[in-house]
């Protein structure tokens, strides 16, 4: 397989079919499948900068729709449980999380941090900042840390 592309397959292994054509300056990672199956998002470096990319598992995968900034350092998609949002990585100086909202098309920073992940509500993330471990509750703003991890903590998962 080539560096930095993206993979479909049955879940017993056949027809599998690449998804992304990238060259020696570009690359696709960290897919997110939606909730229902029909759409992946997933970091795409084009044109030097990486971006969102969001594609139906059967459409046009030469052309991704670009969605979120057009600045920074965007990576690491998660969809929301609802299907409605899709939280990302933006580095820009530091790393932030910011969160589109697939219906209205608007992008908000959420606040510092990085790796988030939903929760089964599709209200609170999951996130790390420093190592630590922290909760946002994405309507009301309200942050909590949950475990200092000492610097350790990277990439968390919710359990559902």
């Amino acid at each position: 397989s080539r560096r930095g592309e993206i993979w479909v397959m049955n879940a017993d292994g056949s027809n599998l079919v690449r998804r992304t054509q990238t060259d020696s300056r570009s690359r696709s990672e960290a897919p997110a499948w939606s909730p229902d199956g029909s759409k992946i998002a997933f970091s795409s470096l084009r044109g030097g900068q990486f971006g969102i990319y969001v594609m139906s598992v059967d459409g046009d995968w030469a052309n991704p729709t670009r969605v979120g900034y057009d600045r920074g350092y965007n990576t690491h998609p998660a969809w929301s449980p609802d299907g409605k949002k899709v939280a990302f990585n933006v580095r820009s100086g530091g790393f932030q999380i910011a969160a589109l909202d697939l219906a209205g098309g608007s992008t908000r920073i959420l606040g510092i941090g990085q790796n988030p992940v939903w929760g089964p509500d599709s209200r609170h993330l999951i996130f790390t900042e420093g190592g630590a471990l922290y909760m946002l509750d994405t309507v009301s703003s309200r942050k909590n840390k949950l475990l200092d991890g000492l610097g350790k903590i990277t990439e968390p998962s919710w359990s559902r």
